[in-house]
């Protein structure tokens, strides 16, 4: 008996459980980013350039991870965005250094979230899209 790794923990390989969760998953971490995301759309919205590159790069791949086709090259490219926005878009950690407490908590739970997001996408990166996915179908 093969065993594989399903999350970090040893499995006897994929049932139809786990992958509508890992299906589940995908949708739900776009509904999460998407939800989150259209704040930092309106933020950016005088900001032409960041803006359309949101439209046009990001939102395909995060479509791609959603269908689970390229899901692991566009998962990693979609975590390394979200970082990099992150730490530029929501500085939680200069309202500290400067002694200000007024936008400390908005933009550290707004940084939080994309956290949370850089966290499921990089699972999603390491454990691929699953059984319902493009991906899969393509390799059958």
């Amino acid at each position: 008996v093969s065993t594989q790794s399903t999350g970090g923990l040893p499995s006897l390989g994929m049932n139809k459980t786990m992958s509508l969760a890992q299906l589940l998953a995908r949708v739900n971490l776009v509904l999460t980013l998407f939800g989150v995301h259209m704040i930092y759309l309106h933020m950016i919205a005088e900001n032409k350039i960041l803006f359309w590159v949101q439209i046009l790069l990001i939102v395909p791949l995060v479509l791609c991870v959603v269908v689970g086709y390229k899901t692991r090259l566009a998962a990693v490219i979609v975590a390394a965005w979200l970082l990099l926005v992150s730490l530029v878009s929501y500085p939680f950690y200069l309202h500290l250094a400067h002694g200000r407490t007024w936008g400390f908590w908005m933009e550290a739970a707004l940084f939080s979230v994309n956290m949370q997001a850089v966290g499921s996408l990089t699972m999603i990166a390491i454990l691929g899209a699953g059984a319902y996915s493009v991906d899969h179908a393509k390799n059958l």
